[in-house]
């Protein structure tokens, strides 16, 4: 059974990180050069209650674990460099980068 179900995420994971068809796209790291990875930089109100609204984003990167393994420090995303804040491996055979902008 548990067999069965690691198969199954590996094969979900593998259809999230298509890049033809999927939402991924291939990013460059400092150390692992280039990887597949899914970037989110949705902007939403920080504080929705209060009379002055403010924005703000969290930008983050998913990869493979596998692609992951040497963490680098900076990403190339759209022309940007980010640096690498925080990395959280979720256990599953995803790394979720948490990235802020280099300026």
């Amino acid at each position: 059974m548990a067999a069965t179900l690691l198969l199954q995420a590996v094969e979900d994971i593998d259809t999230a990180y298509d890049t033809t068809h999927g939402f991924a796209e291939t990013v460059t790291g400092s150390v692992v050069g280039a990887a597949i990875g899914i970037f989110d930089d949705e902007y939403y109100e920080a504080d929705p209650g209060a009379e002055v609204g403010v924005m703000s984003s969290t930008p983050m990167l998913r990869t493979r674990t596998a692609d992951a393994q040497n963490p680098t420090t900076t990403w190339v995303i759209r022309t940007v460099t980010y640096y690498v804040a925080d990395r959280r491996d979720d256990g599953y055979g995803e790394t979720i980068h948490i990235l802020r902008a280099v300026l």
